[in-house]
């Protein structure tokens, strides 16, 4: 099992996880994130945690900025974490 960060060419396979595992809210979509990294300049994370080619799970964060030069960082309605994985106990290094 491994975890890493999405890139570009995985959009489609990011929105088809989504799709296919009951995503509830476009706040975990790749357009989401866009629009959080364009519009509202936040910085932004996408991660995947994946066994093999397989997608497990995966996880937006972005960075928002609050006053007096505080941020904090949010995953909105996330993680999600696919059908496959629900069931199964993960081993925490």
């Amino acid at each position: 099992m491994r975890i890493f960060e999405a890139q570009l060419d995985h959009k489609e396979q990011w929105d088809s996880f989504l799709q296919d595992n009951d995503m509830g809210s476009f706040l975990q979509s790749w357009m989401w994130g866009d629009f959080m990294r364009d519009y509202r300049k936040a910085r932004i994370w996408r991660f995947v945690v994946a066994d093999g080619e397989r997608w497990l799970g995966v996880m937006f964060l972005y960075m928002g900025r609050l006053k007096l030069g505080l941020n904090y960082i949010s995953s909105p309605r996330g993680p999600v974490v696919g059908s496959e994985a629900k069931d199964q106990k993960l081993k925490v290094l």
